[in-house]
């Protein structure tokens, strides 16, 4: 399984969370568009 997408566009990088600009899972109502 991906890190990314289990959250909703957001992966644990290196301890902290970063917004991954991925149609993976489901997006957020506050989800930016991933261009």
């Amino acid at each position: 399984a991906e890190p990314w997408g289990v959250w909703g566009g957001e992966v644990f990088v290196a301890g902290q969370v970063v917004a991954v600009k991925r149609g993976r899972g489901r997006p957020r109502k506050e989800a930016k568009p991933a261009a």
